[in-house]
């Protein structure tokens, strides 16, 4: 496989949001100058790996999963043939993806199934991505005890999440874009070998685990887009290799108690998407912080003005109050502001960014006046005595002289 078709093939998945900060590993496996190595090191460098992607160099590159053919081994263990025929019997499957799952020794060669190089007669990955598969997960799949990856995302199953606690050889389960409900259990802590986890865009519910923090060999977590409450857990700080952790678009909510993770998180973790509101004041070495979309209330922090590194800032579409901090212009290395639709009002700062037209968004917020030239914003001036503004019912004359 080419260079130029991986890199198509990066971007035909959309883009990740893994940091590398440069170094050279992928999936905590060294380079050794293996050309797809070099260019996933490249992608994770420049933020475009996907999920997708990283689960194809696990799997193929790293953990003999592939072209071999299972078939033609001696399948001497039922045990897993049996976990998927029960799988199969228990999904609803109305495309017939699951129809050359049989009973007959070629079954390794099924869809979605590829058996253990390491391993003959044990299957090391189930990937049935976006196959129109509903119903229940069996409790029969943690007996796939060699399985590494489990890919069962874009279906349509639904219920309690399997705690899948047996299957400690597992280094990527992407259940995204399911109906999962209840809440993330904690036997799923038990997989001490995983390295992404993606339960994204579900309707779990409840605290992320405190124990989440046991997965030492976390790179990313995906959360994003559930009914997750609570807080970000302080033991997250003891997944020293996490790059990614994904929090945005849940229903998470202020502690009554600041925590802070200043001592505890990693330098390494570079880009973290989370929608809790106060955790980031600890986290100087941020990058981007995206919170779109969430309930946030209040102003914006002026500890804000503390992360000397980021680079790109998104708190759009929230009930943010108050006026914009003039600290968010002495960030040197913001290069993109997003704080349209918000509540904000008074007047824009004048520096960094708030320079740059192209690199600020403020629609929307009806209230706020003044800035550069560019922003084709109202005078304050102008805004006090002529009280330009499209919501009238939060406008207030000023007193007569």
């Amino acid at each position: 496989m080419g260079n130029k078709s991986i890199e198509i093939f990066l971007f035909a998945h959309g883009t990740g949001a893994i940091d590398s900060s440069g170094r050279r590993n992928v999936a905590g496996v060294e380079s050794s100058g293996h050309p797809v190595v070099q260019v996933a090191e490249q992608s994770l460098k420049r933020g475009t790996l996907s999920m997708v992607i990283l689960l194809a160099f696990l799997l193929l590159l790293f953990y003999g999963a592939g072209n071999i053919n299972c078939s033609t081994v001696n399948h001497k263990n039922m045990t897993d043939m049996l976990s998927l025929l029960d799988f199969k019997a228990a999904t609803n499957d109305p495309t017939g993806a699951l129809r050359s799952w049989d009973r007959s020794v070629h079954y390794y060669n099924s869809t979605g199934v590829r058996c253990s190089q390491g391993n003959p007669g044990r299957v090391a990955a189930l990937q049935l991505p976006g196959e129109c598969l509903s119903g229940e997960i069996t409790p029969s799949l943690e007996n796939l005890t060699f399985l590494k990856v489990l890919n069962l995302s874009s279906n349509g199953f639904s219920g309690q999440l399997t705690p899948l606690n047996q299957l400690i050889e597992l280094v990527l389960l992407d259940l995204s874009s399911n109906s999962f409900q209840g809440i993330i259990p904690d036997p799923l802590t038990n997989c001490s070998n995983l390295k992404i986890l993606d339960l994204s865009r579900n309707m779990l519910e409840g605290p992320v685990p405190t124990k989440i923090g046991s997965l030492y060999n976390l790179l990313a977590i995906d959360l994003s887009s559930n009914n997750l409450t609570g807080v970000v857990p302080p033991t997250i700080s003891n997944a020293t290799e996490l790059q990614l952790l994904n929090l945005q678009y849940n229903q998470v909510v202020r502690p009554h108690t600041t925590v802070n993770l200043q001592s505890d998180i990693p330098y390494e973790v570079r880009r973290i998407i989370i929608s809790y509101k106060e955790t980031y004041r600890f986290l100087s070495g941020l990058i981007t912080i995206q919170m779109e979309h969430n309930n946030l209330t209040g102003g914006i922090p002026t500890s804000l003005g503390n992360l000397l590194n980021l680079n790109m800032l998104n708190l759009s579409t929230n009930n943010l109050s108050g006026t914009i901090p003039v600290v968010l212009g002495d960030l040197q290395l913001l290069s993109k502001l997003d704080i349209s639709y918000t509540r904000l009002r008074g007047a824009i700062p004048r520096n960094g960014v708030f320079e740059n037209a192209a690199a600020v968004s403020l629609d929307g917020n009806w209230e706020l006046c003044g800035g550069a030239t560019d922003l084709h914003v109202p005078s304050c001036r102008h805004y006090q005595k002529n009280m330009v503004c499209r919501r009238p019912n939060l406008c207030r004359r000023p007193p007569s002289a």
